[in-house]
C-alpha cells in the first residue's frame, strides 16, 4: 500500500516583481520543480536564473535537487525567489553578524529588511542604516549594495531637536554614499553646533585647562529652548553658562549613547595596558554605535580636545555617555583615549602632528617640540628619538571585527567570572562577620557566667 503525500503551504516572496505567492507543495516535490511552478504563474521568464531562499538566523540558499520536505517545521521565516547569482555578503550588528545572498539588483532597503528578521530585530522601533567600516560612507536605501562587508547600525537612540536635526541633511540625490564627516556636520541641531563652537572658541582663546560650572537659571533655559532656532539665542551667556548648558542638553534624557551589547565590550577592552590593542579596537567599535551618536562623539571631540587630560571633563563626559556605569575607569579611558588620538580613531583630517609608538606606548608627536610625546598617561619625554616606532593607524577593520564576533563568547564569560569572583568576596566578608559575631556572643557568654 502506497504511503499519501503530505502537503504544506508556504509562501514565497519575489522582490523583484514586488509580488508574494501563496503555493501549495508535496514533501515528495523537488525545489527545482517548485521553482518552475512559481516561475510559471507569474510570467517571468529565465527558469534557470531564479534559486529559492530561506531566511532564518542567516539568509541562505536551498538547493534546487532538495525535497520540498525540507521547507515542512522548519525555521525558515520566510522564502525569496531571486536570481541565480546573489551576492553573499556580511552584516554585522553590535555584537551579531550574519550572511545573507542578496539579489545583485534589489535595493538597499531590502537588504536592511533582510538584516533586521535574520538578527530578529524589532521592525517599529528604530531606523536602521547601512554603514561601510572601510570606506566610513553611509548607503542611501534606495540604491544597489555595491559591497560584501557592512555594518546595520540604528540612526539614532535619542530623539532631541536639541540635539539634532534629521531634516536638515541634503545629500545630493545621485550620490551613491556619503561620508560620515559629512553628516556629523550636517545632523547635528543648529543650537548644539553654536554652542560647541562658542565652547571650543573659548578653549583656544584663553588656553583653558579648566572650566567651571554653574547654575542655570530656570527662566533662562526655557527662553533659550523656546527660540532655540535663533541664531543670537546664545549671545547673552557666558562661558560658564554655555558649558553648563551644553552639559545640561547632552544629560536631560538619561539614556545612554552606547548600546548596552558594546557597552559591556568596551568595559572589557577598555582594561588592557596595550596602547595598539586599544586604538585596533575603538577603530572599529565606533563603527558599531548609532550613527548620530558617532557624530556628536566626533563634535564634542574636535571640541574638548584640548583639555584631554582634564579630569573632571573626563568623568563628566563619561557619565553622559554612560549614564548607567559598567566600569568606571574603562569609561573614562575610553573618553580619554578619543579626546587624544580622535584624529586617527574617528578618521579626521591630521594636521602636522604624527603618531608614534615609544617603548610600546601611543605618543603624538608635534613638530614644534619632538623632544615631548603626549600620551594618555601624560607627557612622555623622548629621549632617544632613534626608539620612535611608525605606527599603523589605518588597520584592517574587518578582521578586527570578525575577531570581536568571536571573542563575545569570551567576554561573556569574563563578565561571569567576574561575577562570581565579586559573590566569593562578598561571601567571605559574610565568613568574617559571622566569626567576629560568634566571638562577641562567646564573650557575652562568658561575663554572663562570671
Amino acid at each position: 500500500m502506497s504511503s499519501q503525500p503530505l502537503f504544506a503551504h508556504v509562501t514565497i516572496n519575489i522582490p523583484r516583481i514586488c509580488k508574494t505567492m501563496y503555493m501549495k507543495v508535496r514533501h515528495d516535490e523537488r525545489i527545482f520543480d517548485l521553482i518552475y511552478r512559481v516561475i510559471n504563474s507569474t510570467g517571468l521568464k529565465e527558469t534557470n536564473s531564479y534559486r529559492l531562499f530561506g531566511s532564518s538566523e542567516n539568509f541562505v540558499q536551498i538547493p534546487s535537487e532538495e525535497l520540498c520536505s525540507c521547507l515542512f517545521f522548519t525555521s525558515y521565516d520566510t522564502l525569496y525567489l531571486l536570481t541565480k547569482e546573489p551576492r553573499v555578503i556580511s552584516v554585522i550588528y553590535e555584537n551579531r553578524k550574519s550572511t545573507i545572498a542578496f539579489d545583485n539588483d534589489a535595493e538597499s532597503s531590502e537588504l536592511v529588511t533582510h538584516a533586521i528578521r535574520c538578527l530578529g530585530l524589532p521592525l517599529d522601533e528604530m531606523i536602521f542604516v547601512l554603514f561601510d567600516p572601510i570606506k566610513n560612507v553611509v548607503y542611501p536605501l534606495d540604491i544597489p549594495v555595491q559591497t560584501d562587508f557592512l555594518v546595520l547600525r540604528p540612526f539614532t537612540s535619542i530623539t532631541s531637536q536639541f540635539l539634532f536635526n534629521p531634516s536638515a541633511c541634503n545629500i545630493e540625490a545621485s550620490s551613491s554614499s556619503f561620508h560620515i564627516l559629512t553628516f556629523s556636520k550636517q545632523i547635528l541641531s543648529p543650537l548644539l553646533k553654536s554652542l560647541l563652537l562658542k565652547i571650543h572658541t573659548h578653549i583656544k582663546r584663553d588656553k583653558a585647562e579648566t572650566f567651571t560650572l554653574c547654575e542655570l537659571s530656570q527662566t533662562k533655559v526655557e527662553e533659550i529652548f523656546q527660540n532655540y532656532s535663533k541664531e543670537d539665542i546664545l549671545d547673552d551667556l557666558s562661558d560658564e553658562e554655555d558649558i553648563s548648558l551644553l552639559f545640561f542638553i547632552l544629560s536631560m534624557h538619561r539614556k545612554s549613547y552606547i548600546p548596552i551589547e558594546i557597552h559591556k565590550m568596551i568595559a572589557a577592552f577598555m582594561h588592557s595596558k596595550n596602547d595598539t590593542e586599544k586604538y585596533n579596537f575603538l577603530y572599529v567599535v565606533i563603527s558599531l554605535i548609532p550613527l548620530c551618536s558617532q557624530c556628536l562623539i566626533i563634535e564634542l571631540c574636535n571640541c574638548f580636545h584640548l583639555m584631554y587630560s582634564n579630569t573632571d571633563l573626563i568623568q563628566i563626559l563619561a557619565k553622559i555617555i554612560f549614564p548607567n556605569s559598567q566600569n568606571q575607569k574603562s569609561e573614562e579611558s575610553f573618553i580619554t583615549f578619543l579626546l587624544l588620538f580622535h584624529q586617527w580613531v574617528l578618521r579626521l583630517p591630521k594636521s602636522n602632528k604624527k603618531l608614534k609608538l615609544y617603548h610600546k606606548k601611543l605618543v603624538i608627536i608635534e613638530d614644534v617640540n619632538p623632544k615631548v610625546g603626549k600620551s594618555i598617561r601624560g607627557d612622555v619625554q623622548i629621549e632617544n628619538e632613534d626608539e620612535l616606532k611608525d605606527f599603523e593607524f589605518n588597520p584592517e577593520i574587518i578582521p578586527i571585527l570578525e575577531k570581536l564576533m568571536c571573542k563575545k563568547d569570551d567576554l561573556k564569560e569574563d563578565h561571569d567570572v567576574a561575577k562570581f569572583n565579586e559573590m566569593n568576596k562578598k561571601l567571605e566578608k559574610m565568613s568574617k562577620l559571622n566569626l567576629k559575631k560568634k566571638q562577641l556572643i562567646a564573650k557575652l557568654q562568658e561575663k554572663l557566667e562570671k
